[in-house]
């Protein structure tokens, strides 16, 4: 983003760039160069239509439609694998080879085009501030999502592209954007970066102070109708709850997760109905998603368009049903993430495909957006925080979720310490984010090791597999991340 030729790339999309879901044009460019503000943000549809393009922008395959969700770093994550070793980015991705030329592409792409739609998201910050906000309040809402969308984007960069803060507090960190054009950014540090997301975070809070449901069905307008393909208020709170439990703090971490859990529409599913909550849709342990209707194709290839013995399909890593334990299933307590999240191969014994977010024999339309935050990481990050001062309920939010999975409690006495709970809730998150995203970043916050795809060796913690590198345009005008 702040090297020349990524800025050249940039300036490039800004005429190519078009809404995904049929609305108008997100950016008009004049022949010189110079985009048309005008015309684009003339009223509040055109800001509307400008989120929809952001969101529709996250949604696709380099980022959240695939590579930051079920794809690329859920194989970094060791969570699927090729065992013929013949789909060289997925061999890569698993041996964590990010500079191989079978997935360079995809890792300067996570770069790119969040930093696309950062600028993007710039641009509708500086026009939007001039409006008067009582001419509609659509303005207010897109004000806030706005600023939380800047400090989501940052944030995921961050924990690619950059050291664990909780190791290496002197850490370098990326470019902050602020600004709507295609002047170099400063690097800030690491510590520089978290602040300005929690800044970033904070004014959004404030924004959307009353933004108080995340499905409004009282709405006067559609923007406002459908809040959790939205980053609506208790998005923010979700967010600010990830980003402090990543940094360390678990106190404030605890503050802004039980902001979350505390919405009455929010609330852990029961087991029997386990199946109405394990994808995206409107469910009430969904707090954010990106809608999208474009997410069958690339799916379908990577898990369901032949047989795991075919080698054409990734499958689920070995070891899979011990992580689930499977072996201790009882009459009334079995893991319903197991039975609803994996198909055994017909021809291979216990062999699985990955089916969460569609099975062989379901329609397309059944798979609709991808799930960017859930209640149930909110109650993980209350179980860690609590325990030092309150064991039993730092078990009872644990043991919450377990419950809705279809699992009896755990006993206290299997935890003693901090460490040997913390342990159980990285393999609980494990169990619950399996395809979408996040265990890679739960091994790397905690610095911890994990066992490969194969289940055959370990991966060591370190820089050259949590820390992914800077695409090469930028290292060539000295950008690092080290």
């Amino acid at each position: 983003m702040r090297r020349e030729n990524i800025q050249s790339k940039l300036l490039f999309g800004l005429c190519l760039l078009v809404c995904l879901c049929g609305c108008n044009s997100f950016l008009n460019v004049q022949p010189k160069g110079t985009v048309e503000q005008g015309k684009q943000f003339k009223d509040v549809q055109g800001y509307r239509d400008a989120m929809y393009g952001i969101y529709a922008s996250m949604a696709q395959t380099s980022l959240y439609g695939k590579a930051m969700s079920y794809g690329f770093i859920d194989q970094v994550g060791q969570l699927f694998y090729d065992p013929y070793n013949g789909m060289a980015d997925v061999y890569a991705a698993t041996n964590f080879k990010y500079t191989d030329q079978a997935i360079s592409e995809t890792v300067d792409g996570i770069w790119s085009k969040a930093y696309e739609c950062i600028m993007y998201v710039n641009n509708v910050i500086e026009n939007v501030e001039k409006e008067e906000v009582g001419k509609d309040p659509d303005y207010t809402v897109i004000r806030g999502e706005a600023y939380a969308l800047r400090a989501f984007l940052h944030f995921d960069l961050m924990r690619l592209f950059c050291d664990n803060i909780k190791i290496n507090s002197g850490a370098g960190g990326i470019p902050y954007s602020y600004s709507f054009d295609l002047k170099n950014k400063r690097i800030c540090t690491l510590k520089e970066c978290y602040d300005n997301v929690l800044n970033d975070l904070t004014e959004a809070q404030k924004i959307l102070v009353n933004d108080k449901l995340v499905k409004d069905s009282l709405a006067t307008s559609v923007y406002r109708g459908t809040r959790y393909q939205h980053c609506n208020q208790y998005a923010v709170w979700a967010l600010k709850a990830r980003v402090f439990h990543y940094k360390g703090d678990l106190d404030s971490a605890a503050y802004n997760a039980e902001k979350v859990i505390a919405h009455p529409e929010l609330r852990l599913t029961d087991s029997k109905v386990f199946a109405g909550v394990k994808r995206y849709g409107a469910n009430r342990e969904l707090i954010w998603g990106l809608y999208s209707n474009l997410l069958y194709t690339p799916y379908n290839d990577l898990f369901l368009k032949g047989s795991l013995g075919s080698g054409s399909v990734v499958r689920v890593r070995e070891g899979m049903r011990t992580i689930y334990e499977v072996g201790s299933f009882e009459a009334d307590s079995k893991d319903m993430r197991y039975t609803e999240f994996f198909t055994e191969d017909e021809s291979i014994s216990q062999q699985y495909a990955f089916t969460r977010l569609l099975k062989k024999d379901e329609q397309a339309y059944n798979f609709q957006g991808v799930c960017l935050l859930r209640l149930p990481e909110m109650y993980y990050i209350l179980a860690e925080a609590i325990y030092p001062q309150d064991k039993e309920k730092a078990l009872r939010y644990l043991n919450d979720v377990r419950n809705s999975r279809g699992l009896k409690d755990l006993e206290i006495s299997r935890f003693p310490t901090q460490d040997v709970f913390n342990k159980e809730l990285l393999v609980e998150r494990c169990r619950e984010f399996w395809g979408e995203g996040q265990v890679f970043f739960s091994y790397k916050r905690d610095n911890s090791g994990f066992m490969n795809a194969a289940n055959d060796k370990e991966i060591l913690p370190s820089v050259d597999v949590f820390v992914l590198p800077w695409p090469k345009s930028e290292q060539e005008f000295g950008g690092t991340n080290k």
